[in-house]
């Protein structure tokens, strides 16, 4: 079927005006089953990677982001947090017998959610070493196969000497989808890994774009919000920044925050901005 598209879109290019649509309305649903779901993304990414123009590509690989985003929503670190605790407790035996430092239950679930401060793997990396393990929904084991299967698209397609259109491909998912998201949790570190495959250039471009958001007066104030948590947690997770990298994102918030308190010296109700560029500053500082 994927090979039939790709020669289709070839002979009769204004094919795609009809083929995205019908590839994105016939998206299976996301409560659907893991391995359906797995299947029709793979046939997607083939068909992403085949060749065909860079609009489709792009266009395929925007739809499958917004698709995990509506799956991510879903996930609730209070199911999380409960599948931990009940597995404790089924294991409560081994729990008298050893004493689990809270930092290694941490690294377990940055390593679940996809991010931990050794590097960026993937969402789907489990340590196998860990006592506990945790049973995870059955919605976030989904994202977690999904995750590995972008993941693995995204590597491919850099590895192919197109890194720069797949990264603005997920840089305007990111801007238009995941950051004003309430409660996405696990699709942004796709972000992060991008990043590290191609640091000194995809780190500086999403930098200067969370910046620009934070800094911009006439932004509304929750865009400047989500735009600085997601710069502090980039900032305090990829530990492949380069350190002077790191150090000019922090002057800039600096002379914005000196400037700010200037311009408004009493103006108690439009602190918003400079507390916000505050909260950017200190955290990454405290995480080094």
């Amino acid at each position: 079927i994927v090979n039939t598209l790709h020669h289709l879109v070839q002979i009769v290019p204004k094919v795609m005006t009809h083929l995205i649509p019908t590839i994105l309305h016939k998206f299976p649903y996301r409560k659907m089953s893991a391995e359906s779901q797995v299947m029709y993304v793979q046939g997607i990414f083939r068909l992403a990677e085949t060749g065909t123009t860079s609009m489709l590509s792009e266009r395929l690989l925007s739809a499958v982001i917004d698709h995990f985003v509506s799956i991510d929503v879903e996930i609730r670190w209070e199911d999380i947090v409960r599948a931990n605790q009940t597995q404790a407790n089924e294991d409560d035996g081994d729990a008298i017998q050893f004493d689990f430092e809270l930092e290694d239950k941490t690294a377990s679930t940055d390593c679940l959610s996809g991010g931990s401060d050794s590097g960026f793997i993937g969402a789907g990396g489990r340590d196998t070493d860990t006592k506990i393990t945790v049973k995870l929904p059955q919605v976030a084991d989904k994202l977690d196969k999904l995750m590995d299967v972008l993941f693995a698209h995204i590597y491919r397609r850099c590895q192919a000497g197109q890194l720069r259109p797949c990264f603005e491909a997920i840089i305007r998912s990111f801007e238009s989808t995941i950051l004003l998201t309430h409660r996405s949790k696990f699709v942004q570190f796709i972000i992060l890994y991008i990043c590290s495959l191609a640091p000194s250039t995809c780190c500086t471009i999403f930098c200067k774009l969370l910046l620009d958001y934070v800094m911009k007066p006439s932004m509304q104030v929750v865009t400047r919000q989500a735009a600085a948590a997601y710069l502090t947690s980039f900032l305090a997770r990829a530990t492949y920044i380069p350190l002077n990298q790191c150090a000019n994102v922090l002057h800039e918030l600096c002379n914005f925050s000196h400037e700010y308190a200037q311009k408004y010296p009493s103006a108690t109700s439009k602190l918003q901005g400079h507390s916000t560029a505050a909260q950017v500053q200190g955290y990454p500082v405290e995480n080094m």
